[in-house]
């Protein structure tokens, strides 16, 4: 479902980030690996797993921010409709002027 909403850039490491960081608490409930240890440890885990968050959501602004660019982007350079674009007409050249000019 995000693949089709969104790009593999942001989909994927999201994805993947949030599978790591759901095996990481599961892992510390249901087997008890944060028992033995030490505060500080929990600390840099702590940090470790906000630090994961915080790039996970620096990921998806700057997703959110390049596709609001580009569609902004595009909504300013298309093309318009030839009833309002100005229309350069051309004047049919003389057939006296090709008098030297061999066809195909």
């Amino acid at each position: 479902m995000a693949l089709g909403n969104g790009s593999a850039t942001l989909a994927m490491p999201v994805y993947l980030s949030c599978i790591v960081l759901l095996l990481t608490v599961c892992g510390g409930l249901i087997f008890r690996e944060y028992e033995g240890l030490p505060s500080s440890r929990l600390a840099l885990l702590a940090a470790g797993v906000a630090l994961t968050v915080a790039g996970i959501c620096l990921l998806a602004l700057a997703q959110a921010h390049r596709s609001h660019a580009a569609s902004r982007h595009a909504q300013h350079s298309a093309p318009r409709s030839p009833s309002r674009a100005r229309l350069r007409t051309v004047e049919p050249v003389p057939k006296e002027s090709l008098s030297g000019v061999e066809p195909f």
